[in-house]
């Protein structure tokens, strides 16, 4: 995944445990130059596996989501919030997190609210379909439903008006015939 930041920085995530032989734990932040930024502090662990999304918060916060459990060595559940200077903000709070398969793309919603997507069967124990929303808290936001049905969510993008649009491997949405596309 890669970011654009303000600056002309860059935010790189991926699998790797290098770049341009300084250690990145799967996540880096470049400068202007596309050199390691090291001012961004990921710390030397980083993140412990694959980072699949990453997205800008509005407020410069960073959330990156993947197939990791720890961040720096603190216990994660595949989705973590980082300060714009690349540590943990403990204060972001998913409980289990995303479960079920691999998390493909996240977007951010003015408040710091989330959407969450891939082929995930759910969120903290409760089931949903591929897609979920997120309060700015970490809490699933029980109030958006895509409704159950296994979806597998390649890619999400936010309409004008803020509702997602996911492409990806589903034939139906709640029921209703859909072509690998829907507004949600």
């Amino acid at each position: 995944a890669l970011v654009p930041l303000p600056a002309g920085k860059v935010l790189v995530a991926g699998a790797f445990s290098h770049i341009g032989g300084t250690a990145a734990g799967n996540l880096a932040r470049l400068d202007a130059t596309l050199a390691v930024d090291a001012t961004f502090n990921a710390g030397a662990a980083g993140a412990s596996s694959t980072v699949t999304a990453a997205t800008l918060l509005g407020d410069g916060r960073i959330v990156i989501a993947g197939d990791f459990f720890l961040y720096n060595g603190a216990s994660v559940s595949r989705l973590a919030r980082l300060s714009a200077s690349g540590a943990l903000d403990t204060s972001f709070a998913p409980g289990n997190g995303p479960f079920g398969g691999s998390i493909n793309a996240v977007a951010s919603l003015p408040g710091g609210r989330l959407f969450v997507a891939g082929g995930i069967a759910g969120y903290h124990g409760v089931t949903r379909g591929g897609i979920v929303r997120v309060h700015a808290s970490g809490a699933l936001d029980a109030d958006f439903s895509a409704g159950s049905d296994a979806l597998t969510v390649n890619a999400l993008a936010l309409g004008p008006d803020g509702r997602p649009i996911v492409g990806g491997n589903f034939s139906a949405l709640n029921g209703t015939p859909r072509g690998n596309f829907a507004r949600l």
